[in-house]
């Protein structure tokens, strides 16, 4: 349907930027993957052929980038399925800025559920540095404050890619028939 198809589009679009965002900050902030000791233990399961733990990270921020841009690709579409539905002769700006308009207030609600979704899993590790009262400087440079902050961006980008995608390819797949000169 229309809808899938835009959705599943916008998705594969959302989640191909944040796992490009991801390689790049992963290069930029020379990541190593060794961010706690089960880390270490994953990396010593096979010592001859041993896992690549940057690997890992990549897979982790991308599947949670997954569930967040799924759903929004999903929703953006559902949205404009339903107000084409009730008014089928708006036209596709018309359509579009009403797209665009539900996926702002979503750009923002899902970015800030992400990040704090990955803020909220680094919580015991913050309260350690906290109760060491170790500075600043030390806390920000730290693998697990890097990587959170890899997440969070990268799936809000993602997310952020997704909106337009989805809401111009849904546009213009319900409003396909509507633009095609009468025979």
């Amino acid at each position: 349907s229309p809808k899938s198809f835009s959705a599943a589009v916008g998705c594969i679009g959302g989640v191909g930027v944040a796992g490009l965002i991801t390689v790049v900050m992963q290069n930029l902030m020379k990541i190593s993957g060794l961010i706690n000791e089960d880390s270490s233990f994953v990396m010593y399961i096979n010592p001859v052929t041993p896992i690549d733990l940057k690997g890992l990270i990549f897979s982790a921020i991308v599947i949670g980038a997954l569930g967040a841009v799924m759903d929004v690709a999903m929703s953006i579409a559902s949205a404009i399925a339903e107000i084409h539905v009730q008014n089928p002769a708006l036209s596709r700006r018309a359509l579009f800025r009403a797209g665009m308009h539900v996926g702002r207030d979503m750009m923002g609600t899902d970015s800030n559920t992400l990040i704090l979704a990955f803020a909220g899993g680094s919580i015991s590790m913050l309260v350690l540095d906290y109760a060491y009262n170790l500075p600043y400087r030390q806390i920000i440079n730290s693998n697990n404050i890097g990587i959170a902050i890899m997440q969070g961006l990268s799936g809000s980008f993602g997310i952020v890619l997704a909106v337009p995608v989805t809401v111009a390819l849904a546009v213009l797949l319900y409003t396909w028939r509507k633009a095609a000169p009468a025979a």
